[in-house]
């Protein structure tokens, strides 16, 4: 019935009968909404994630369904800018952290439309914020496959409505950028930001990103990634000055036009991901190298409140400002950006474990004990028994393991 729906949809559209396609339309969707409720019924008892994502030139949507007790209790979609080079598996991946790292319920199966290479990784980051074994799979057939399609349809068509709305409001670009300047008392319009976020794992390899947004979009040639060397553990404020120290000197040597000094040209605005603290810290790096007329403000997770060096209050932006969006996109690329360059880290780096010395684990069982225990700290509490019932460890190298990891 659907398909014929959407056959008289487009004979009416192309008839400029439009009133009628846009009835037929509603119908469409709600015979739509019909079929992923049903679908719904069959996963009784089930709790899963399903994320679907789209792709297109250089932005990407994740479309999840959230589904507890064979029940869809959440549905919600990301814009993502995703850049052309990198491949599904390492958006996906970029999401899963990014998402997770604040979700307050995370089910034991996230399937996906792509496994990411280092998704045995994932699935440990997963575990631990969980308490509990989570995997990742890519569904082959079935009704998982069958829901896993409607998400990826769902993510394409908001994807298709974002670049349709984005190619109409191009126009409204600049508008966002003269808000910001009023609401942040800017001479003029910031048509060039940079944008800085930190990362750490558990306080261990910290990095920081820096991404550039020109006449309100991304810049993703320019951006740049630092590797923090001279701060130890999770300090945020020194992690931030360390790398805009090393930024804006770069900006200042050089002749003046030189290619090398126009990649590193001044911005007109620098937003820092986090709140006082962050730009205080900020705001005494660029004063120390000259740059004391430089706009600079800190942007805030938990209420998006932009923090300015000399003003006691927040600005807080109206939630539907385009100018609001854009520099929650800012934030979010920055974020992204740095996720993503510390698992690269990560994953090349050949970083001990408790699992590296113990005889006959390798690659694989320790990723198989990773995958239902998520740390080696639960694997070292947890009974011999359970550690046997691995698949592939079997009593005697769990007694082995066991006995290694207590000495």
């Amino acid at each position: 019935m659907a398909r014929e729906l959407t056959r008289q949809m487009k004979a009416a559209s192309e008839a400029t009968e439009y009133e009628r396609a846009a009835a037929l339309r509603d119908k469409v969707k709600a015979i739509e909404r019909t079929m992923e409720s049903q679908k719904m019924a069959a996963h009784a008892a089930t709790e899963e994630d399903v994320l679907g994502l789209a792709r297109h030139d250089a932005q990407a949507a994740v479309q999840l369904f959230a589904v507890r007790g064979g029940k869809m209790v959440g549905r919600d979609v990301y814009l993502l800018d995703a850049p052309r080079e990198t491949d599904d598996g390492t958006v996906l991946a970029g999401f899963v952290q990014q998402y997770y790292e604040r979700a307050t319920s995370i089910p034991p199966d996230v399937l996906v439309p792509a496994l990411p290479e280092d998704a045995a990784d994932l699935e440990g980051f997963l575990a631990g914020r969980r308490g509990a074994a989570v995997h990742l799979h890519v569904p082959r057939r079935g009704e998982k496959r069958e829901l896993l399609a409607l998400a990826t349809r769902n993510a394409t068509e908001t994807l298709q409505r974002e670049h349709a709305r984005w190619l109409a409001d191009q126009g409204k670009t600049l508008a966002a950028l003269e808000e910001l300047a009023e609401a942040l008392g800017l001479p003029g319009a910031p048509l060039r930001i940079e944008c800085y976020d930190i990362s750490n794992f558990g306080g261990a390899q910290s990095v920081g990103s820096m991404v550039v947004f020109e006449d309100g979009r991304p810049r993703t040639g320019e951006y740049r990634r630092f590797r923090i060397r001279e701060v130890v553990g999770a300090n945020d404020y020194a992690s931030h000055q360390e790398v805009l120290r090393r930024r804006f000197k770069r900006a200042r040597s050089g002749e003046e036009g030189n290619e090398e000094e126009l990649r590193w040209r001044l911005p007109d605005l620098v937003v820092i991901d986090g709140g006082k603290g962050q730009l205080s810290a900020a705001k005494e790096v660029l004063d120390e190298l000259g740059y004391h007329d430089l706009a600079v403000v800190g942007l805030a997770k938990e209420r998006e409140e932009i923090f300015l060096p000399d003003r006691k209050e927040p600005v807080l932006l109206p939630t539907t400002s385009p100018a609001l969006y854009l520099m929650q996109r800012l934030r979010d690329e920055a974020h992204r950006f740095a996720i993503t360059y510390h698992r690269s880290l990560r994953a090349r780096a050949a970083t001990h474990s408790a699992f590296d010395d113990l005889p006959g684990v390798g690659p694989k069982r320790r990723a198989a004990l990773l995958r239902v225990f998520g740390s080696a700290k639960r694997v070292r509490e947890a009974p011999v028994e359970q550690v046997a019932a691995v698949p592939g460890i079997g009593p005697a190298l769990a007694a082995r393991i066991k006995a290694g990891m207590e000495g």
